[in-house]
Parts: structure tokens; sequence; C-alpha cells
């Protein structure tokens, strides 16, 4: 039986929420990409914005979420609601670090 978890992203000053389906195993309905993709939706940003994303663990542990392992790990504790936030990566220059996706498409 499925249900659903709330998760709160916060960037900036700006809180957003939305609901993800959660599988009887207790897993999300979304990878760690795919929670990328959200995120980066909801905030409005560039589509190769270099995102950390963090939460808190039920020990009150600051928990970086790099790969769908730690957003497993993060589940798997069953928090009411799981709260996300956003850094954005900025370089010195400035600007936003890009990841690239292995290919460049000339301007």
């Amino acid at each position: 039986m499925e249900s659903t978890k709330v998760i709160k992203v916060k960037y900036g000053n700006t809180l957003r929420r939305f609901n993800v389906c959660v599988d009887e195993n207790g897993q999300l309905d979304l990878d760690i990409n795919g929670l990328r993709a959200k995120v980066i939706t909801l905030f409005n940003l560039v589509l190769d914005a270099d995102l950390t994303l963090t939460c808190i663990d039920e020990d009150g542990d600051v928990v970086t979420l790099v790969g769908d392992e730690d957003l497993h790990d993060v589940m798997r504790q069953r928090m009411k609601v799981l709260r996300i936030t956003v850094l954005l990566n900025i370089g010195k220059d400035g600007r936003s670090h890009t990841r690239s996706s292995g290919s460049s498409t000339p301007m």
C-alpha cells in the first residue's frame, strides 16, 4: 500500500513543500536525480545548477544528500516530514558552478 511523504525544501528565505509517493518498502518514488530536478523546478533554478542538498537526521546531524543511498538512509528513519536545505554552490567568479553532462553544444 502506497502512502505519501511531505518534503519541505528551503532555499534562501523561501520554503516550498510537496508530496511524494512512498512504496510499501518505505522508499520514495523519487531518486536523487528526480529530487534535484524537482528542487530546480520549484525554485526556478538553471537546469545545470550545482546544488548541495542537506537534511537533519533523527539524531540532529546534518546529512548531505549525494546519492540514492543517502536518500534511502534518511527514509529509513521514518521521520514525519523530510526537511531539505538547498545551497547553490557559487564559484569565486560569482557564478554558479555547473555540472557537465559530458556533451557540449556550440553557442
